[in-house]
C-alpha cells in the first residue's frame, strides 16, 4: 500500500478483511485498522452491512479508493448465493470516457502535515455523537469528516496544460515524460 501511496495512482482496493466496521465503538482492532486505512486515504465505498443474521449484521466486506472525487455508485445484491450479500460499485472511469475540461484540480498533498491532519480527524470523530441503532449514519458521519478535513489540508489546485494531457495517457510515466520534454528541447534546439 505504501507504493500505490508514493506512486500517486488511483487504487481500488476490495474483499472480504474479516473485521467487522460496525464494532468502531467498541473495538481497539477496528479503531487501529480505520486509523490505518484513513492514514493511507482509503475511502470506505460499502457502508451498508453485507453480512446479515437473525440476529446481528456485520460490514465485512468493503471496497476502498483514494480517489473520493470520483462519482461511483456502490450497491449490494440481495441475494441467496452464500451468506455474504454480493457487493458491487460502479465507477464512472475517465479511461472509458475520456474528459475533455479546460480546468483539472488534484489534491496538493506536498505540504500535507500528516499529523496535523490525523489529529484533526481524531479530534473531529470525538467530538461526533453517539449515534446508537443507525450503524449507517455512524459510516456516513466518518466519511464526512475524513472529506471535510482532507479539503482543509489538501486543497485542490488546477494542473498545467502538460500535465491535464497526460490524464488520459496513464502509461506515460514521470520518467517518459521528462524523456519526452529533453528530446522536445532537443528537437526545438535543431529548428
Amino acid at each position: 500500500m505504501i507504493s500505490l501511496v508514493s506512486d500517486k495512482v488511483t487504487y481500488y482496493i476490495c474483499g472480504n478483511f474479516n473485521i467487522n466496521l460496525l464494532q468502531h465503538k467498541s473495538s481497539q482492532q477496528v479503531k487501529n485498522y480505520t486509523n490505518l486505512m484513513l492514514a493511507y486515504n482509503c475511502t470506505q465505498i460499502i457502508t451498508r452491512p453485507t453480512r446479515i443474521a437473525d440476529h446481528s449484521a456485520t460490514l465485512l466486506d468493503r471496497m476502498y479508493t483514494n480517489y473520493i472525487k470520483m462519482p461511483v455508485q456502490p450497491g449490494i445484491i440481495l441475494s441467496d448465493l452464500s451468506d455474504h450479500l454480493p457487493s458491487f460499485v460502479l465507477i464512472k472511469s475517465s479511461c472509458l470516457k475520456p474528459k475533455h475540461s479546460s480546468i483539472t484540480l488534484r489534491h496538493k498533498y506536498k505540504n500535507l502535515d500528516k499529523s496535523t491532519f490525523l489529529q484533526e480527524i481524531k479530534d473531529a470523530l470525538d467530538m461526533q455523537p453517539v449515534n446508537n441503532g443507525n450503524p449507517c449514519q455512524v459510516v456516513d458521519d466518518i466519511h464526512s469528516i475524513f472529506n471535510n478535513t482532507m479539503q482543509k489540508h489538501t486543497p485542490l489546485q488546477s494542473l498545467l496544460r502538460n500535465k491535464r494531457k497526460l490524464i488520459n495517457k496513464p502509461w506515460i510515466t514521470q520518467a517518459l515524460y521528462k524523456s519526452i520534454k529533453e528530446k522536445n528541447k532537443i528537437y526545438r534546439s535543431l529548428e
